[in-house]
């Protein structure tokens, strides 16, 4: 059962993450992109690949016998391989969005950032619950901490990453 604080953790990470992936969607689609149906599907997209890397991890993981949360002990080469299927995969997606949903061209790199900020925004969020599994009184400030950092770092990381 879940505790209470665990509860409010959660719900931080959602409104934290929320808050920020939305004012970064307002941005960069402000006076670039009208359609928001399209912005809404590859968002969407975004977010659903983030099951799929971690899918892909835990499966890495599984086989190599370690722990599917990132820690120090990590090899860097499963890292490496799991953020090249990451941008890859999202590639994919607007490849998709160009074929079916007939988005203009030249805004690509705007959707590219617009899928990475749905992976962002699904990502924060599981690894704040992934985080509140050895959750404590004691440990509190750090999770709390590394929810609020990661909803902001790790989002403009992806972008940053998803725009090259």
């Amino acid at each position: 059962m879940i505790s209470m604080q665990s509860f409010y953790l959660v719900s931080l990470a959602v409104v934290a993450s929320s808050v920020s992936i939305l004012i970064w969607v307002w941005f960069w689609t402000r006076k670039q992109i009208r359609d928001s149906q399209s912005v809404l599907t590859v968002f969407m997209g975004g977010a659903i690949m983030v099951l799929v890397i971690f899918s892909s991890g835990q499966f890495i993981f599984l086989v190599k016998g370690v722990s599917f949360y990132f820690n120090t002990s990590t090899p860097l080469l499963t890292i490496i391989l799991l953020a090249t299927l990451e941008e890859i995969l999202k590639l994919s997606i607007v490849l998709c969005a160009i074929r079916f949903l007939k988005i203009d061209t030249a805004k690509i790199i705007i959707y590219m950032i617009i899928i990475a900020l749905g992976f962002a925004f699904l990502e924060n969020i599981l690894y704040a619950i992934g985080g509140l599994r050895n959750f404590n009184v004691i440990n509190f400030g750090n999770v709390l901490h590394g929810i609020l950092v990661r909803s902001i770092i790790a989002t403009i990381l992806h972008f940053l990453a998803s725009s090259l």
